[in-house]
């Protein structure tokens, strides 16, 4: 007999939403057909191949120096770096990853340059401006996208720990870890599967499931 058979009403809906994942939500186009990247288009969609270069010359640097002297006053100077390439292009959707990943360590070391809305606001607005929703895009929008839905993600997940909604938190976050993991972010891939709560549940679900069986299995061979 299946242990699914002894499974509440709930517990079998939980189950069904888990191996059928298009009852949460309509596949999107991308989500239906492979995301590919093409080296012979233009990194950025919004901004020439020369202010590219030029920008991603100034983000290697503040991001190198970064590396080097992470204290508050340099990474307060790197983030000023970052805000100078906005003013000249306010399109470019790499540096708002960038700005995002520097308020962050900001935050974690207990400066506050900018609020838990206004990093997601920026990660959000990396990824609006790399096109989430293209099936061919450039190695550089890639790069982005992974990085900003990854970085989402964690985000997410640091807020499930907080008062809130942590099973809404957790969903999220695994959603964001899966848009990582299509743009080519496998650490992210596996990420999403195992933050998935429907998937934590369901383990928890059918493990319950099957211990019962099993004392029921043994009640039957000693009568």
């Amino acid at each position: 007999m299946s242990s699914a058979t002894h499974l509440s009403t709930h517990d079998q809906v939980v189950l069904s939403k888990l191996l059928n994942p298009g009852e949460l939500e309509e596949p999107t186009q991308a989500q239906q057909k492979r995301i590919q990247v093409n080296a012979y288009l233009p990194p950025d969609q919004h901004v020439s191949v020369e202010l590219v270069e030029k920008f991603v010359q100034i983000e290697k640097t503040v991001i190198e120096s970064v590396d080097k002297d992470d204290s508050v006053a340099n990474v307060k100077r790197a983030i000023e770096k970052l805000k100078e390439i906005i003013v000249e292009a306010p399109k470019y959707a790499s540096v708002y990853n960038n700005l995002a990943q520097l308020e962050r360590i900001l935050d974690q070391k207990g400066e506050k340059s900018a609020s838990k809305l206004d990093v997601i606001s920026n990660l959000e607005r990396a990824i609006k401006l790399a096109g989430p929703d293209q099936l061919i895009i450039s190695k550089m929008q890639g790069t982005v996208l992974q990085q900003a839905y990854a970085q989402l993600g964690q985000i997410y997940m640091e807020g499930r720990n907080n008062e809130g909604d942590s099973w809404g938190d957790e969903e999220k976050a695994s959603e964001c870890f899966r848009r990582a993991g299509e743009y080519g972010n496998k650490i992210a891939a596996e990420l999403a599967v195992k933050v998935n709560p429907y998937a934590r549940l369901c383990g928890n679900i059918v493990r319950e499931a099957l211990i019962e069986e099993g004392k029921k299995w043994e009640q039957l061979k000693e009568e």
